[in-house]
């Protein structure tokens, strides 16, 4: 009975760390793994992190975008009903004043009517229009300071144009079987947080 005893207890002990050497090979090894897991941790955090950045940067892009489109889309809509008393309340603040307003809207009822005009021409006085947005972007701080400072002369604050973005747009025209398109840029500016028309041009 107590050599088995004494048997089961020279077991333990060999299976057991019992040296220094053990014991500090053990610490080693718990606190590499300690380690491994915090730069694990690190790479995930800063993972996340960037993840984060890069969304908060998409949803800022697609806001402004979103933006300028949904204005330009507007003006496109009254454009197509020649409207130009609905474009002259989507247009730049600048167009207030009462004879700078006048020579603008003038000329955009020119754009228009000449538009259809060159439609009729090709596809017969009942033509149908549509429009297609074919390209937008943002134009640069240096660029917008410059078109600031060609205004300094009007009576109109130009500083509340915080941001400038132009849309291309394809107009189209169908009738009598025939087709035709031109195409439309918008030149949008964002004054006091609104996206507004500010110059149009219309080539065929």
């Amino acid at each position: 009975m107590s050599e088995t005893f004494e048997n089961n207890r020279n077991t333990i002990a060999e299976s057991s760390p019992s040296s220094t050497t053990e014991h500090s090979e053990m610490i080693a090894s718990a606190r590499e793994d300690a380690i491994k897991l915090e730069s694990k941790a690190k790479k995930w955090v800063t993972i996340v992190a960037v993840i984060v950045v890069v969304v908060a940067i998409f949803v800022g892009i697609t806001s402004i975008s979103s933006g300028y489109k949904a204005s330009a889309k507007k003006v496109m809509k009254a454009f197509i009903k020649n409207d130009v008393e609905t474009i002259m309340t989507l247009s730049s603040g600048m167009y207030d004043e009462e004879l700078l307003g006048y020579f603008y809207e003038a000329g955009i009822s020119e754009k228009i009517e000449d538009s259809m005009d060159q439609f009729a021409n090709t596809c017969g006085a009942n033509f149908k229009m549509s429009y297609e947005i074919t390209d937008d972007y943002t134009l640069s701080e240096a660029d917008v300071e410059e078109i600031r400072s060609d205004y300094y002369y009007v009576d109109f604050d130009v500083t509340t144009i915080s941001d400038i973005a132009m849309v291309v747009v394809e107009l189209t025209g169908k009738g009598n079987g025939e087709k035709a398109t031109q195409t439309v840029k918008l030149m949008m500016t964002k004054e006091s947080g609104s996206w507004k028309l500010f110059a149009m041009s219309v080539s065929y």
